[in-house]
């Protein structure tokens, strides 16, 4: 046989044998093979395919469940209820059934000549199990209580093409596993459907009557409130309780519908946005009867009861008037990807890039990312008082709108995992003679009103472009600086040894930590962020409220005078600038609470234990005295009360007892509490070397709190200024008497 033959006859071989194995496969594709029933010996059915399973039916005590495979608007596959109810089956719920008939096994089984159908109470049986398997269909009889084991039960096994048919005892475990009834197998979701797939939402009842519209920009009011946007946060607390109404628990709806009117209620209508789908209605309120929480029993679009937690009822009755939107923008700072700004002839346009932003006008560059999301921030935090009407033509033109001074424009990331990009304009009014601004979102028509200022955020400036550093020189360069505020001064010089002396206010002594970190603050001053190009008068500069003039030596970086002056208060700091430099920045608080305390020495209320001789306590009328004995503190007087335990924690409080800061100079304020001190301390003390004995004596006033700190006001005798001391150091000693 030649070579071109055999690789035929080869040829006609394979194609043989190929069509052999597909017949093969079709004949036995629907069928039970012999391993696969070898691999379930003791199994209840001798087949199980899980993925083929397309319907179950449940018949129990007249009652009927049957649960049906089918595509959900996902695209995936899920078992929805048919019968009794039309709802999608809990998945858990579903998979826990399926495994209990995937894993059932018989405790034995019954010879096919022992079978006695009646006396099994086969012919009328408790329930029948049927499952269409494809081209495998299962039908399963349970009948009674077995003799044994305890609570087992006849099963017989039949149905089409279904093999490995006969009797069986199951367990009684396997019967609990398998009677189960529509309530177990319901999903706990009592909406019926999802907020995002809605077109309309009605909400009546507890908190009024909000009837809102969905369209591409989100929610809106529909025919009421002149149909403006819903503020996004507060609807959420509306919509986040749809997703809690779960049932816990399902009742009949007659006994659902006497318990509602136990209590505060709302009704909940829905309109999808698929005309194909009915509405649906649901009502939430009164008390589940015989169990905690309350009913939700929905009308359409079928009917269901349940009684599900009472925690949801205050966001379903959030009022109407929380719902109204007063923010100018709607978007959340992650959702941003563009933003625009025109006013007159100035321009400001940043795009999104990574993390941060870059500019593209006024200035061109890359945006800090800790600048530009506080500016962001700023922008999207900006809200206000919104007309309750629609103004027309005229009375936009009234109100600075017509036509307006500039334009706002956010491009956005649209909801829904939607890939296009959604524009959200607000225009800007002319600024009236009381300051106020007038601004319309254009989307919805709402006109709000600002109070003068609150549109700085939008100001289209380069400031987001700028270093943030404001002032760097070597701190060894400064020579003299002063704090110069209304009714106070502060004024120090460098000495020969590298400190500073505090020439103002007179009669004090420089704190040197005080000063060596507000120096440090100075030498490497940076803002948190630019606010404006320019100073146009709103600031509160003019005059400022605070002003600190460097003078810094010839041999150092930026030598000469430089002067930083600081105004209003605002978020995070106050207004400042720098005299030289154009715009506005703002100064960090944490530099201008070191400008505002009086740099003089803490340390007045400091005793050493190394060289004190003895300590006087006056407390609530009481006196106690310590003397130095032996190296040690003791209580002296007739009746010695404190234990030496005592006598170290006071004697350590004692010694750490610096105060936190001055909080002024000059004599005693009426709140501060000296007429009648929580504690008098007087120390003694013998330096040695032959000095006379020194006294210290200070008061602690009354308690208050300074900066986020809890604190005493305290007063040291020869030092006129008052002082803040932690509350938690002075406890210490109180605590101990």
């Amino acid at each position: 046989m030649n070579k071109a033959v055999r690789r035929q006859v080869v040829n006609i071989a394979l194609a043989v044998i190929a069509v052999v194995l597909v017949v093969a496969v079709l004949l036995t594709s629907g069928g039970v093979t012999t391993s696969e029933q070898s691999a379930r010996e003791n199994n209840v059915l001798a087949a199980y395919r899980e993925d083929d399973i397309r319907k179950l039916v449940i018949e129990r005590e007249g009652k009927r469940i049957v649960l049906e495979r089918a595509a959900t608007d996902g695209g995936e596959e899920a078992f929805l209820i048919t019968e009794p109810v039309k709802e999608e089956a809990d998945a858990y719920a579903i998979r826990k059934l399926l495994g209990s008939l995937e894993f059932a096994t018989a405790v034995r089984r019954i010879k096919p000549d022992e079978v006695n159908r009646g006396a099994f109470g086969l012919e009328a049986p408790r329930m029948v199990f049927s499952i269409d398997m494809g081209p495998v269909q299962y039908r399963l009889l349970l009948g009674k209580e077995a003799a044994s084991p305890s609570g087992a039960s006849y099963l017989e096994i039949t149905g089409e093409s279904a093999p490995r048919k006969g009797v069986v005892i199951v367990s009684k475990e396997l019967v609990s596993e398998l009677s189960v009834d529509v309530g177990q197998l319901r999903g706990q979701e009592m909406m019926p459907y999802l907020s995002a797939s809605l077109k309309t939402l009605t909400v009546d009842g507890a908190g009024g009557t909000r009837r809102l519209r969905q369209d591409e920009w989100g929610w809106r009011f529909d025919g009421m409130l002149a149909d403006r946007r819903v503020n996004r946060e507060a609807l959420n607390r509306i919509l986040l309780q749809f997703a809690r109404t779960k049932a816990e628990r399902f009742i009949d709806a007659k006994l659902a519908e006497k318990a509602l009117s136990s209590g505060e209620q709302v009704t909940i209508r829905m309109v999808p946005k698929n005309t194909a789908l009915p509405p649906g209605r649901i009502v939430i309120g009164g008390k589940c009867p015989n169990g905690e929480g309350i009913v939700a029993l929905r009308h359409e679009p079928d009917v269901a009861a349940a009684c599900v937690p009472s925690s949801v009822m205050p966001g379903l009755a959030t009022p109407t008037g929380e719902l109204v939107d007063r923010n100018l923008f709607g978007v959340r700072r992650d959702e941003v990807e563009s933003i625009a700004i025109r006013i007159g002839e100035r321009r400001l346009e940043l795009d999104r890039k990574g993390d941060g932003f870059v500019m593209r006008a006024p200035a061109k560059g890359d945006v800090d990312m800790e600048a530009g999301n506080q500016r962001l921030d700023a922008m999207l935090g900006l809200t206000g008082e919104p007309l309750d009407h629609i103004p027309d033509a005229a009375e936009l033109a009234k109100l600075g709108l017509s036509p307006p001074a500039g334009e706002v424009t956010f491009k956005s990331v649209a909801e829904h995992g939607s890939s296009k990009l959604k524009e959200e304009t607000v225009q800007l009014g002319h600024p009236r003679p009381d300051g106020t601004t007038y601004v319309r979102r254009k989307h919805d028509g709402a006109v709000l009103s600002l109070p003068r200022d609150a549109l700085t955020p939008l100001l289209p400036d380069a400031t987001l472009v700028r270093s943030r550093q404001i002032l760097q020189f070597d701190d060894r360069s400064l020579e003299r600086f002063q704090i110069v505020a209304p009714g106070r001064e502060q004024s120090l010089t460098k000495n020969p040894t590298g400190g500073y002396i505090l020439d103002a206010p007179k009669g004090f002594t420089g704190d040197p930590n005080l000063i060596s970190d507000l120096v440090d603050a100075l030498a490497s001053l940076t803002t948190d962020r630019w606010v404006s190009d320019t100073n146009d008068g709103h600031y509160g500069l003019q005059p400022p409220k605070l002003e600190v003039r460097l003078t810094l030596s010839s041999t150092g970086a930026g030598t000469g005078q430089r002067t930083l002056r600081v105004g209003d208060p605002t978020s995070g700091g106050a207004y400042a600038v720098l005299e030289g430099t154009q715009g506005v920045f703002v100064l960090p608080k944490r530099v201008l609470d070191l400008l505002e305390t009086p740099l003089v020495d803490r340390s007045a209320f400091v005793i050493d234990p190394g060289i004190t001789q003895s300590i006087r306590l006056e407390h609530k009328g009481a006196t106690i005295t310590l003397q130095l004995q032996s190296g040690s503190f003791v209580e002296t007087g007739p009746q010695p009360r404190l234990s030496k335990g005592q006598i170290a924690q006071i004697i350590d409080a004692l010694a750490s007892m610096r105060a936190e800061a001055a909080v002024h100079v000059g004599a005693v304020r009426p709140n501060e509490g000296f007429q009648n001190p929580e504690l008098v301390v007087t120390a003694e003390s013998a330096p040695g070397g032959g000095e006379a004995i020194q006294k210290l004596k200070y008061r602690i006033g009354a308690g208050d709190a300074w900066r986020a700190v809890s604190v005493f006001y305290a007063r040291a005798d020869g030092v006129d200024a008052t002082f803040v001391i932690a509350r938690g150091k002075v406890n210490q000693v109180l605590d101990a008497l």
